[in-house]
């Protein structure tokens, strides 16, 4: 059973996730509209909103009380942009930048996952932006391949505090594989677009 104070924590994070929603469900129309045009580019796109335990964990992992919620955790609503190329994602994200309602802000606003892959080879391009003026929001473009790294890398560790050196080896081993997949794929669009009349 959940103390007074738990409960009380949990009312206060569902309100914030409540104010978020509504812009959640129109930043996810935004950009589904915006990219309808690159559809031949885009595998999928994906959204959520953290759920209360997860941002309770990531203010326990922050050491941040309810009244920071709004500035640290910026990932609260979340848009997941898969393509099929590695080159395409530098073309979402142009026009990522050209919606209005959209900041995405500077170079600094960006990690750049793919260029510098985590410990676990995990790549992604991750954007931090502000939807409305109001909404920090995060925004990860990645391919079809790093997307499916993404996902059993999380499985085999995203829990752990740290992942040892022998893994680690394995995981970018596998990592690396993956890019280079990507990077042939690239260049064999690139070659038959040549070949096409």
């Amino acid at each position: 059973m959940k103390s007074q104070n738990e409960e009380t924590l949990d009312e206060a994070i569902e309100r914030i996730i409540e104010e978020y929603e509504a812009h959640y469900r129109a930043l996810g129309e935004l950009i589904v509209t915006a990219l309808e045009p690159y559809r031949d580019i885009i595998d999928r796109i994906q959204k959520r909103l953290k759920d209360i335990d997860s941002i309770k964990r990531k203010m326990e992992r922050k050491g941040i009380g309810l009244e920071q919620i709004r500035h640290q955790i910026r990932d609260i609503v979340g848009i997941r942009i898969i393509t099929h190329f590695l080159s395409d994602i530098p073309v979402v994200l142009r026009k990522l930048r050209t919606l209005t309602e959209l900041d995405i802000g500077t170079e600094q606003d960006i990690e750049d996952y793919i260029a510098t892959p985590q410990a676990t080879g995990y790549r992604s391009l991750h954007i931090n932006a502000l939807y409305r003026k109001a909404v920090p929001c995060e925004i990860q473009i990645r391919t079809s391949f790093q997307d499916g790294w993404a996902t059993k890398s999380h499985l085999l560790a995203y829990k752990m505090k740290e992942i040892p050196p022998r893994w680690q080896r394995h995981f970018r081993l596998l990592s690396d594989q993956l890019h280079l997949a990507d990077e042939i794929a690239d260049l064999l669009r690139e070659e038959l677009l040549e070949t096409m009349p």
